[in-house]
């Protein structure tokens, strides 16, 4: 191939920045001459084969940037064919203003020799004229060296010697020439943008336009309510014929706050596209409060806490989830973190502060258990809500006032949440309450939370196994994480644990009852046992032992006094004195307010004694000769 024929014309910089101007559309098309802004330009034709390329060199130069380099930047017209439109593409660029792309830019800017394509930097407008502005911001701040040296770090100082100062002003003066050109290129587009979005309808070309690197963007989620994203880069796929959106959002992983990815994918069609059908769009400032507000209560749950959900109490608690709620048997890296410390009860002291940018874009679900359904899951925040302990609750105990108070006093005692003394022993609690059904065992220990505002942790006997290896198993991980929310454990029919098993020997079964009671001690929790009958010989096993006897008059009142205590407006002491005379246990009493109340809430009424009445009359005989209900 023949050596190509080059014709150059050479212009003189220009002794003042008030002459004369033509555009860059009149420059790509011959005209050599622009000397607004003290710009030198000029420009080669090379006259290739027809598959070869032809390029355009642009040169800006100005008296102003203080540099060892004469140059900023190349700018290349490019195209293969005299019918291609052609392409601008960026070049040569001096170090400062190289250093400065690759760390706001990235991408091809990061090469040794980049070659950027003005699309590129284009879709990066609003990063670098956002940078560019917080520099020159930096550089008129008097007396703040400081915040100049960071600014200079963050555009590449750091690869450079010399004075910050000199530098960071050298980087805005270039910065401001490429936007100069950057802004003029993006005004035709910009122009089509407006007259999209006026009709509704968007060109393929422009996409990449209107959804902006860096902006919030919102859409609705599978549940019908808002989430948000960064917008961080899009990517055409000319195969699938689809345009995606790559995003990011914050949430809590358990220890800090972390980046969450987030994407959408728009489908390509021939011709234009109706924005309405993209369902993702730019946050505006309602959507942008409203996400706000929702996660500033995000944030407010980071760490655990126990609180009320649709009227029941669970404990919110990523960190927990990432441990026991998540299902670890396979090979697969866990990428969470896990708790590392459970020796101890957990507090919210370290929790970092959120960046105030990034609060809009935190989701809508925190993970936590559900104390009463007993499985780990994810709680809507917004439905999330302070529990209002029932500060009467340790009043209406049915056991004697004696062991009232050694409760009272052992339980605040053994609160893990506190660092203990050094001398004193970290081990458990563990308390047995014995006596027939519905003597108000489980509502003794449901009262005991409640006053010491800690979380109840109650397990059923039956749904552990028997197996001592799966059930230390099992216990160990329950226990754990009673232990780290500084919870009080309720074992609830606990004969089938001290029950003897078929063909077992009197020292094995011995052994097995003795291997579990040392177990809750060694664990450092409060557990309560609950049981019918128990055997004299495992009576020392326990620290304290209660025995319940059965309803009386005054116990059914104190009981539900207890249970009616919100409903002082329509239940008076004389109703709760005839619903005293009913002779049911704690079990019946309570089956009778839960149909009560649903009685109520199906004729949009309060709770009354007309309807206690109604609910026990559906009660019928309960369990026990004599007992039977009347009215």
């Amino acid at each position: 191939m023949s050596s190509p024929a080059i014709k150059e014309a050479l212009i003189p910089l220009p002794v003042s920045p008030t002459s004369s101007s033509v555009t860059l559309e009149e420059f790509k098309s011959g005209i050599t001459e622009r000397q607004d802004n003290g710009f030198l330009r000029r420009w080669q034709q090379w006259d290739w084969l027809h598959d070869c390329w032809k390029s355009y060199e642009y040169i800006e130069q100005t008296p102003r940037v203080v540099t060892q380099e004469p140059n900023c930047f190349y700018l290349n017209v490019r195209r293969k064919t005299d019918k291609e439109k052609p392409k601008l593409v960026l070049s040569d660029f001096s170090p400062i203003l190289l250093a400065c792309l690759r760390s706001i830019v990235g991408g091809e800017c990061l090469s040794k020799y980049p070659q950027v394509h003005i699309d590129e930097l284009l879709l990066e407008l609003d990063s670098l004229d956002s940078r560019t502005n917080d520099a020159r911001m930096a550089l008129l701040e008097e007396n703040k060296e400081d915040g100049v040296v960071r600014s200079a770090k963050a555009l590449g100082h750091g690869l450079y010697d010399g004075d910050a100062r000199t530098y960071l002003t050298a980087a805005v003066q270039q910065l401001d020439i490429l936007l100069l050109l950057l802004k003029e290129e993006f005004e035709p587009v910009a122009e089509r943008l407006k007259h999209a979005i006026v009709h509704g309808r968007i060109p393929r070309d422009l996409l990449e336009f209107y959804f902006r690197k860096n902006q919030l963007y919102y859409y609705l989620d599978d549940n019908n309510d808002f989430d948000a994203f960064r917008l961080i880069s899009t990517y055409y796929d000319d195969f699938d014929q689809t345009f995606t959106l790559n995003g990011e959002g914050t949430f809590w992983n358990g220890t800090k706050w972390a980046t969450l990815e987030r994407g959408r994918m728009v489908k390509l069609a021939e011709g234009s596209l109706i924005l309405a059908d993209f369902r993702t769009s730019k946050i505006t400032p309602e959507i942008y409060g409203r996400l706000t507000e929702r996660g500033r209560k995000y944030v407010s749950l980071a760490g655990v806490h126990h609180r009320l959900y649709r009227g029941r109490r669970i404990m919110v608690d990523r960190l927990g989830w990432n441990t026991f709620g998540y299902n670890h048997a396979d090979d697969t890296p866990f990428p969470f973190p896990l708790l590392q410390d459970r020796s101890k009860a957990r507090n919210n002291d370290n929790i970092p502060p959120v960046p105030e940018d990034n609060i809009a874009l935190l989701p809508r679900f925190m993970p936590g258990f559900d104390l009463e359904r007993k499985s780990w899951g994810l709680f809507d925040v917004d439905e999330v809500e302070p529990i209002k302990f029932n500060e009467n609750a340790w009043e209406h105990i049915v056991i004697d006032e004696s062991s009232m108070d050694v409760i009272e006093g052992v339980v605040g005692a053994f609160d893990f949440s506190k660092e203990a003394m050094a001398d004193e022993e970290q081990t458990g609690l563990v308390i047995l309450l014995h006596g027939p059904s519905g003597t108000g065992k489980t509502a003794t220990v449901e009262a005991i939370a409640e006053h010491f505002r800690r979380p109840l942790y109650s397990l059923a006997a039956c749904s552990l196994p028997l197996d001592m290896t799966l059930l230390v198993d099992t216990l160990t991980s329950r226990l754990d994480a009673a232990r780290s929310w500084n919870a009080i454990v309720l074992i609830e029919a606990g004969d089938i644990l001290m029950q003897t098993q078929r063909h077992e020997p009197i020292m094995e079964e011995h052994i097995r009852i003795s291997t579990i009671l040392e177990f809750f001690e060694q664990h450092r929790c409060i557990v309560f046992v609950t049981a019918r009958t128990t055997c004299t010989a495992y009576m020392s096993h326990f620290a304290m032992t209660i025995q319940y006897p059965e309803l009386d008059g005054d116990s059914r009142q104190i009981i539900w006094s207890n249970m009616l205590s919100g409903e002082a407006n329509n239940i008076s002491r004389r109703d709760i004195e005839e619903l005293s005379r009913i002779v049911v246990n704690g079990r019946a009493m309570r089956n009778i307010h839960t149909m009560a109340k649903a009685l109520a809430r199906s004729s949009k009424q309060p709770l009354s004694l007309c309807y206690l009445k109604t609910a026990a009359k559906t009660q019928g005989q309960v369990e026990g000769a004599g007992y039977h209900l009347y009215w």
